[in-house]
């Protein structure tokens, strides 16, 4: 695979480090193995200013070895904007998004936070289009949920019905698991496919079911429930649980 050519952006950036890694491959050599300790270290402490300011550095210096810092860094920028509705921080997500898929135009992770990034960005028809294509390339599961998931949001209510409905009615609903994002601990895990449609269904029914009733309030509950009774460890459902248990006890239920 070849080596993808710099632009003027790194050039002018890293340009010393990128002088050590042509011109002093030992010291270069060092210079990585302290940069990876160092993010090391500020990951453990949970520093992820420090880690993406580190990783950008490894990125760099070596975009191939280093790969895989291009889904990190996407991911922790793709975060601060969503949280921080941060236009700066959301190019730099777009920016190593587009650079890491560059090296490997199928990498999962990219893939996801592409489709992301252009949710964010209001180009919901972009996003729907960039996870369908890659579904159909492999017909990976998370690429199905994660487009259940966007229809979901994008008010395509027929889209998001059909695709929960095969999810949940799936052989494999419990012996496969689906690599889903933490966002409040900024990683992935692994979730059983029944568990993450229960959660995407739960969403459904309060955002396009529920009429301010008991009743509705309380089929998306079981929903979440019987969800976090398969995935008890399940991050962005127990964070939905108790963000949703708080709104329905301001309305009264």
């Amino acid at each position: 695979m070849m080596k993808p050519k710099l632009n003027l952006y790194k050039l002018l950036t890293f340009i010393v480090a990128l002088m050590l890694h042509s011109g002093c491959k030992n010291s270069s050599k060092l210079e990585n193995n302290a940069l990876l300790k160092s993010f090391s270290k500020s990951q453990a402490a949970s520093d992820y200013k420090t880690s993406t300011v580190l990783l950008t550095q490894i990125f760099a210096m070596d975009s191939i070895k280093y790969a895989w810092a291009a889904d990190t860094l996407a991911y922790y920028h793709f975060i601060n904007a969503k949280f921080q509705s941060d236009a700066s921080e959301l190019s730099a997500a777009e920016y190593f998004v587009k650079e890491g898929l560059k090296i490997n135009p199928e990498n999962m992770v990219l893939n996801i936070l592409d489709a992301d990034v252009k949710l964010l960005n209001r180009r919901d028809t972009a996003s729907l289009e960039v996870l369908q294509r890659a579904y159909n390339r492999g017909k990976a599961p998370e690429f199905m949920y994660y487009l259940t998931a966007a229809s979901i949001a994008t008010g395509r209510v027929a889209m998001a019905d059909s695709l929960l409905n095969e999810g949940l009615s799936g052989m494999d609903s419990l012996s496969t698991r689906i690599v889903v994002q933490d966002e409040l601990n900024r990683g992935w895990q692994k979730v059983p496919k029944k568990a993450v449609y229960l959660f995407l269904k739960a969403n459904y029914v309060f955002n396009y079911e529920f009429n301010n009733d008991k009743k509705s309030a309380q089929r998306g509950i079981a929903l979440l429930n019987e969800c976090l009774r398969i995935a008890p460890e399940y991050t962005m459902a127990k964070a939905y649980y108790y963000q949703v248990g708080q709104q329905l006890g301001q309305r009264g239920f």
